[in-house]
């Protein structure tokens, strides 16, 4: 539903957007602050000035998760992603955060030839550690 305010394009001064989304710190509370619909929303943030596009961003690139800005912007993960991406920053697939030392992996093969080995220095599982050799030529099925 939009708001009589958004009908008569009569948005409110950009000091009380402003001090509202501050207060808020959600698009869906700001939104339901004034009866906006999300893109009304984004456009009166925009006309005072915020970019929640870059705003979420920053806060991703502190450190909030796009799980936790999704649940508290009501928007789908995906959509924060995008938005992530409309500020500027660039998001690699979530598979591609290696949580494994691929250098420690081979350097322990290199020194046992164990596959089992290296896996258990890195603390990965073994099928984990054999595509990290094969990935270095390190591994061939015989």
């Amino acid at each position: 539903m939009v708001s009589e305010i958004f009908k008569r394009q009569d948005l409110p001064p950009p000091e009380i957007v402003v001090e509202a989304y501050e207060r808020t710190n959600s698009l869906v509370d700001f939104a339901n602050l004034f009866e906006f619909d999300r893109h009304h929303a984004i456009k009166a943030l925009a006309a005072a000035g915020i970019d929640i596009h870059c705003v979420i961003a920053l806060e991703w690139t502190k450190g909030c998760t796009v799980r936790e800005l999704s649940d508290r912007h009501a928007v789908t993960r995906q959509t924060i992603g995008a938005w992530i991406k409309k500020g500027g920053v660039n998001i690699s697939p979530r598979n591609a955060n290696r949580k494994h030392d691929e250098a420690l992996i081979v350097t322990i093969f290199d020194d046992t030839k164990s596959a089992n080995k290296a896996a258990q220095a890195a603390h990965v599982h073994w099928t984990t550690a054999r595509r990290v050799l094969k990935k270095h030529n390190r591994w061939h099925d015989s």
